[in-house]
């Protein structure tokens, strides 16, 4: 890696060498001066050339040596040095002994034995017939009788004897390079100073790199020497024991350390707060009273870790791995510990007031004294001997969760306040199996949606510890955060669904995974960013599920009753206005394209619901020349058969499309006179099942939580397929019969409306408001509410004009209680951009006076510092950058996950 550090560092090596052989050259001239004079005149500048290539090659040794002190494995170590033996043509023993000798002056401290002075002279003595030796062997011997072998022992000498210096020189730089760069985002050099520093086993006490990106660092690259009879004894010997990198009280806020290798590092009251370190190994680190709060520690790895009186307040911590670690009275107030595995950890009087942990594994640790006030422990396991004394459990939800005894869980205090399933002492006395309550939506009629419920059913049949719990919602995706919502409140522990929009269904997908779901989506997977709400996606590949179609088409295999024509005219109904079908046209395309046919798109027409059958029926008209209609979805392939018949072209007009298999449309392509000529089936049933087995399997610890992309195989089946149709065609739905479980309707709004909300969105300090529940006086404050704060906010902006500027680049949110008299009873930032510019918001002089008349503190307004008597509803308040207000109720004000 190139940086100013190391290019200093090499630059400063060559300069110690050539000092080193100019002192000598001008020691032998005092001596001597006119054989000096006399051997300068003889030198050709051939000669001075190979004194050159010599320095040259004294600075090769010196990286050679470098690069293998580095190799920590003794066995590969020994490989490179045979390699960089041959590599400069040297016999590997003289290289070998080179080698060993400066090993030694970086490993101690030269001997204070009586004329220790002497040794190394003795030494490069002995460096000195091996390396005139060499020169042989590569034709530089006559350099040693132009300069004379003193030069070159005195060169020699002065290089190995001032490598301690040169590599305290080099260790200072690379502190400075940090120092240097502690303002740069990004660094390449403060990067490669900091991975020598730990390969040097040298700490960053106390050092600064806030802000910095050092995603995907190693640094656990120290090894110590260590020679003792243990190392010895065991087999192969060790000779050297790993140290983590020491960066204790080092200031590391917002640093993005993601991925990092950090395994046994010191990090002793160091400053992360705000850090990110997703995915990062911290496995044995020493985080003893380190600043954590805000960090982002999402499937972080941190077995064994030290975090005693550490402060991990509001910090992300889902999935992360805490095995046999210690918290011992820290701080984690109000943070999100969703399927954390903290099984065996020490928890004593660890501070979780407000926090998240549904689905946390906690079977054998020790919660002594540990607060859980107002925590989400859902489905949360404490078998294996938990220990809960005196751990307090005050509005704790426990509901689902699991116990080794009842009496494990009255030793804790206020147990009786906390929130438990009604029979939750029968299941721990008979051992129930565990049930597992399935949600599914549908959004519309679609084949491929019963085709999805009967996948599920299927599994329930199979598994009776299963229930299917389907729910028909609508194609808004309003409609399909109803649909979750309702879910939730229906208890159940699995969503599987296939997101309307992949973007703007996450935040409803976020609010179940909070509340310990396990969603899995089938059909369409959600952008890279948001999967971390999602524990995998089945879905087919809708552009070779086009190909394949469009190349059978293509290559001759129209239908056998219109041999005759050589040429086809496409007529599409392709649907491709939709962003998730556009694929299969793109496919279908390629396909034909590629299969070598002559065709022409001779008509298209935007035709995709039922009601649009008349589109296809005119543009059938519009261009008798059509013979082909390709379908492009499911629907559209049934609105271009049902034209086909109604203007009774079936014998002229052959239709191909991406069609789901059902036992109606499999004998439609075993009829000769139908004019469906192929299915492209995606198996959904199939996708469905293993959708839902996939969810059992992570809730019951069996696989891996890390999100899956799944892609199933399609099946392409044509009038040429009987044997294989009439294989599959038990197995396909039959709809006349439609045996499925008929889904339940999407409640009214009124009845999603929580009697109670909190008063804070900080749960640890919330207490319950009484909430309004009627539907059309929630409208109606909503509507006034964005009425006044346009009005204001307008009135704001204006003087703002006037007086400042105040830019913002990404929206302002805040969390407003109205009650049911229309005033503004508190608001609440959701970050620290909505904090800072607060006051250029209306919202403090809407803030409604409190009974003494006395002005409020217009700051920051804290609503469990207020009383509030009446009724109260929340509302979203959003300020954009362009000026525009939103007013909006019923959305999650969760960060992201």
């Amino acid at each position: 890696m190139s940086s100013r550090f190391s290019i200093f560092r090499r630059t400063t090596n060559a300069q110690h060498l050539q000092k080193s052989t100019t002192s000598e050259n001008q020691t032998e001239e005092i001596r001597d001066t006119e054989t000096t004079e006399e051997t300068n005149t003889r030198i050709s500048p051939q000669e001075q050339a190979e004194i050159f290539e010599l320095e040259g090659v004294i600075r090769n040794l010196e990286t050679s040596f470098q690069e293998i002190a580095t190799i920590e494995d003794p066995v590969k170590r020994e490989y490179k040095i045979l390699q960089e033996a041959k590599r400069l043509d040297m016999p590997h023993e003289t290289y070998r002994r080179m080698w060993a000798g400066y090993s030694l002056e970086l490993e101690k401290e030269p001997a204070k034995a009586k004329h220790s002075w002497f040794n190394p002279l003795t030494f490069l003595d002995q460096r000195l017939g091996d390396f005139v030796k060499w020169c042989e062997n590569v034709s530089l011997y006559s350099l040693a009788t132009v300069i004379g072998q003193f030069t070159l022992l005195a060169a020699m000498g002065a290089y190995f004897v001032e490598a301690p210096q040169r590599e305290k020189e080099a260790l200072d730089n690379a502190r400075q390079e940090i120092r240097n760069q502690k303002e740069v985002e990004y660094s390449e050099s403060r990067i490669e100073a900091m991975e020598y520093l730990n390969q040097s086993c040298e700490s960053l006490l106390g050092e600064q790199a806030s802000k910095a990106n050092l995603e995907g660092i190693e640094l656990n690259k120290c090894y110590k020497f260590e020679w003792n009879w243990r190392r010895i004894a065991q087999w192969p010997p060790q000779f050297y024991r790993y140290e983590g990198f020491d960066l204790s009280r080092m200031d590391l806020s917002g640093v993005n350390l993601s991925g990092a290798n950090l395994e046994g590092a010191n990090l002793e009251k160091a400053n992360l707060e705000g850090a990110n370190l997703e995915r990062a190994n911290l496995k044995g680190a020493n985080l003893k009273g380190a600043n954590l709060k805000g960090a982002i520690l999402r499937a972080a790895y941190l077995e064994k870790a030290n975090l005693e009186q550490a402060n991990l307040d509001s910090s992300r911590m889902s999935r992360i791995y805490l095995r046999d670690a210690n918290l011992t009275k820290a701080s984690v107030i109000n943070s999100r510990l969703l399927w954390a595995d903290l099984q065996g950890a020490n928890l004593n009087q660890t501070n979780f007031q407000g926090s998240n942990l549904s689905r946390a594994n906690i079977q054998s640790a020790d919660l002594y004294k540990a607060n859980f006030r107002g925590a989400s422990l859902r489905y949360v396991d404490m078998r294996k001997e938990t220990i809960t004394i005196g751990t307090e459990f005050e509005r704790a939800n426990l509901k689902r969760g699991k116990f080794w005894s009842v009496d494990q869980l009255k030793r804790s205090y206020n147990w009786e306040q906390a929130a438990k399933d009604k029979d939750w002492e029968a299941k721990i006395i008979k051992e129930t199996p565990e049930k597992y309550k399935v949600g599914f939506l549908l959004p519309n009629d679609n084949l491929t949606y019963k085709l999805y419920q009967q996948g599920l059913e299927k599994l329930a049949k199979e598994n009776k510890q299963v229930e299917i719990i389907p729910i028909k919602t609508g194609e808004s995706v309003q409609e399909e955060t109803h649909g979750i919502k309702q879910l939730l409140t229906q208890d159940v522990d699995i969503i599987i669904m296939r997101p309307l929009d992949p973007e703007k269904s996450v935040p409803s997908i976020l609010q179940a995974y909070v509340a310990g779901v396990v969603v899995v989506n089938i059909g369409d997977c959600l952008p890279k960013e948001s999967q971390k709400v999602v524990f995998a996606c089945y879905e087919s590949d809708s552009l070779a599920m086009g190909y394949d179609l469009g190349r059978y088409m293509g290559k001759g295999v129209l239908n056998r009753r219109n041999k005759q024509i050589k040429e086809l005219n496409v007529g599409l109904v392709d649907g491709a206005d939709s962003t998730r079908l556009y694929p299969y046209l793109q496919g279908f395309i390629k396909g034909i394209e590629d299969s070598g046919a002559k065709w022409t798109e001779t008509g298209t027409t935007d035709g995709r619901t039922p009601e649009d059958v008349d589109k296809v029926k005119a543009m059938l008209k519009r261009h008798p020349k059509i013979n082909v209609l390709w379908g492009g979805s499911e629907m559209t392939t049934e609105i271009a058969l049902q034209a086909v018949r109604e203007l009774g072209l079936s014998k002229k007009v052959s239709v191909y499309g991406i069609v789901p298999l059902t036992r109606k449309l499999a004998n439609m392509l075993l009829d000769p006179n139908q004019p469906l000529q192929s299915i492209v089936d995606e198996a959904p049933s199939y996708a469905a099942n293993e959708a839902a087995k996939h969810a059992i399997n992570v809730i019951e610890g069996k696989i891996s939580k890390e999100y899956k992309h799944v892609v199933f195989q399609h099946r392409l089946l044509t009038v040429s397929d009987r044997t294989k149709v009439n294989a599959l065609i038990g197995d396909a739905l039959d709809l006349e019969k439609n045996t499925l479980k008929k889904p339940i309707p999407l409640q009214a709004g009124a009845s999603l409306i929580p009697t109670e909300i909190p008063s804070s969105l900080d749960p640890s300090v919330a207490d319950s408001l009484r909430a309004i529940t009627d539907e059309k006086k929630i409208q109606k404050l909503q509507e006034d509410l964005q009425k006044i704060i346009v009005k204001n906010w307008q009135i704001s902006n204006n003087k703002e004009a006037d007086e400042t500027s105040v830019n913002f680049d990404r929206d302002l949110v805040y969390r407003v209680l109205i009650d049911s008299e229309g005033a503004v009873v508190s608001y609440e930032p959701i970050d620290k951009l909505a904090i800072d510019l607060l006051q250029t918001t209306p919202l403090p002089k809407l803030l409604s006076k409190p009974d003494d008349g006395k002005a409020k503190d217009e700051t920051l307004i804290l609503p469990t510092k207020l009383v509030i008597n009446n009724s109260v509803t929340e509302f979203k308040v959003v300020f954009s950058p362009s000026g525009k207000v939103e007013v909006k109720w019923g959305e999650s004000f969760l960060a992201d996950e």
